[in-house]
């Protein structure tokens, strides 16, 4: 197989794979606000609360940066100034691009009036950290992307446990993750083409 073969199937498969998961998130959506949530929201929330400890203190650190808004500012500055200044100009374009759509999705689905909106903390934190690792996972060495990747798995399921122990329903965790996979698919097959 050529090089522009591959590069050609690898731009089919993010198209497809784009398609999928914005599918996903609008069937997730609205599937959700018929219950309001899911059937096993309630379930799933008290298993989080009685098998994690210490999720409201977590849910209060990452709260914070997002609603007092300067911190999480700051920090998606911090990052992009860090990757235009290094090796990686076009992962800070990127980078953001991704944190512009996830409060563009959160603005323009919390204006609807629906029972269960996305989650805020989870939209901010899973673009700037996915788009991160999104962005870089090219350019990097496989064994730092891995780590990468963790890292913002991690980041990034934190704020949705920690907020359903202080009441956010968990399919807004799980509308919330869609909406930022979708996303970061899509932005990437723009800036990559």
């Amino acid at each position: 197989m050529t090089e522009q073969a591959s590069a050609e199937n690898k731009a089919q498969a993010g198209v497809v794979l784009t398609g999928v998961l914005a599918a996903a998130s609008v069937a997730t959506f609205v599937w959700a606000q018929r219950g309001p949530g899911f059937a096993w929201d309630p379930e799933a929330a008290q298993w989080i609360k009685d098998t994690i400890p210490g999720l409201k203190t977590i849910a209060a650190l990452v709260a914070w940066p997002v609603a007092r808004q300067w911190p999480f500012s700051v920090a998606v500055l911090g990052v992009v100034l860090g990757l235009g200044a290094s090796r990686h100009p076009r992962a800070a374009v990127e980078v953001l691009g991704a944190v512009a759509g996830g409060m563009l999705l959160y603005g323009a689905l919390a204006a609807l009036p629906v029972e269960i909106a996305p989650s805020k903390e989870t939209l901010f934190y899973g673009t700037l950290f996915g788009g991160v690792s999104v962005s870089l996972a090219g350019d990097i060495k496989p064994q730092a992307s891995a780590v990468l990747w963790i890292v913002t798995g991690v980041l990034t399921l934190l704020p949705g446990l920690a907020l359903v122990s202080v009441g956010h329903p968990p399919s807004a965790w799980v509308i919330s993750m869609l909406l930022v996979a979708s996303w970061l698919a899509g932005l990437h097959q723009l800036i990559r083409a």
